[in-house]
């Protein structure tokens, strides 16, 4: 977990270049994190989902 969060910090660090200058800030990053959060979670579910069911 703690080299998925480390991947995700590299990222936000590559989006963060100067002649981008919409992306040289502080909401790129807690861009990122915010959809790890939310998103993480209900990939999770839905895989869990997807398990259970028997065809």
């Amino acid at each position: 977990m703690l080299l998925g969060l480390l991947f995700v910090l590299a990222m936000t660090r590559v989006y963060q270049i100067n002649t981008v200058p919409t992306w040289y800030n502080g909401y790129t990053t807690s861009a990122f994190f915010l959809t790890v959060l939310l998103s993480g979670p209900l990939f999770a579910a839905l895989l869990l989902r997807a398990g259970e069911s028997r065809l």
